[in-house]
């Protein structure tokens, strides 16, 4: 089971454990995806392939190497990384995620 380092997790407010856990799961999560492994080992090593884009690999140990809760950050410090940007993977080829159309594209659909 993976661990989120050395903390009390009593002495911290319930809410700010759940968005810690969230965002530390979220970086285990990209590396996975990205890296294209359901392994373990790989997930939670901090090893890249040299293949593994430079903008991912920063947001992976942004958010999913294991911090101190105090120097831990939150998903608003984050919304402006270059991986949500128009080079994610390093190449032009894989357009940016239009965050805006799909807020409206839910928008729509809760009115259906």
């Amino acid at each position: 089971m993976l661990g989120l380092g050395p903390m009390k997790i009593s002495k911290v407010p319930a809410q700010g454990v759940f968005s810690v856990v969230v965002f530390f799961s979220f970086g285990l999560m990209l590396k996975a995806v990205v890296a294209c492994t359901l392994s373990d080992n790989i997930t939670v090593s901090h090893e890249f392939s040299d293949d593994f884009p430079d903008t991912a690999k920063d947001l992976v140990v942004q958010t999913g190497i294991a911090a101190p809760l105090a120097q831990r950050d939150h998903f608003r410090d984050i919304c402006g990384h270059a991986f949500f940007g128009a080079d994610a993977f390093g190449h032009a080829t894989v357009p940016a995620i239009d965050f805006q159309g799909l807020v409206l594209d839910a928008n729509v659909a809760k009115k259906n």
